[in-house]
């Protein structure tokens, strides 16, 4: 039975030493981008944080309605939760999906190789409208996207207030 319980122990060991390398292991760095990603029926809504690197500050930039612009070769740290059914957020170029549940903060990141428009969809079935469901990740140079940020954000003496 030791030896056992000793392979167990060793196995076990291993296995979550390689999911802390592969799965868990975040990009961190003034250089990553942070978005919170929070899916809807039938849209997806998305928030960049501000300077300051957290979300739910005076500084987040919200994100015209399923519109999601990253740039290119610089990691992107997306926090993700469901308003209110389980959505997928699914970028078929990318081979990439996750999804995600209400009540629980998925956490993924991912970094892009080539610039273009490229489709999100919603790959798990959400709704009636689910076929709607789909946004664009732009990804774009450094400079594009930092101009695109600051258009979004809101002017000075605008008249929001």
């Amino acid at each position: 039975m030791l030896v056992f319980f000793s392979i167990d122990a060793v196995i076990e060991h291993m296995a979550y030493r390689d999911l802390k390398e592969s799965f868990w292991n975040f990009p961190t760095g003034k250089d990553v981008v942070k978005i919170e990603v929070m899916p809807q029926q039938f849209a997806w809504n998305i928030r960049y944080a501000g300077a300051d690197g957290e979300f739910s500050t005076a500084d987040d930039m919200v994100a015209p309605l399923s519109q999601m612009h990253v740039p290119i070769n610089v990691p992107v740290v997306v926090q993700a939760s469901s308003f209110d059914v389980v959505h997928a957020f699914y970028v078929p170029e990318l081979r990439f999906k996750q999804d995600i549940v209400p009540g629980l903060v998925t956490t993924f990141w991912f970094q892009t190789i080539k610039a273009g428009k490229f489709e999100i969809a919603c790959s798990a079935l959400c709704g009636n409208g689910h076929y709607k469901m789909r946004a664009t990740l732009t990804v774009e140079s450094k400079e594009e996207f930092e101009k695109w940020l600051k258009e979004q954000a809101p002017q000075e003496g605008s008249g929001d207030d």
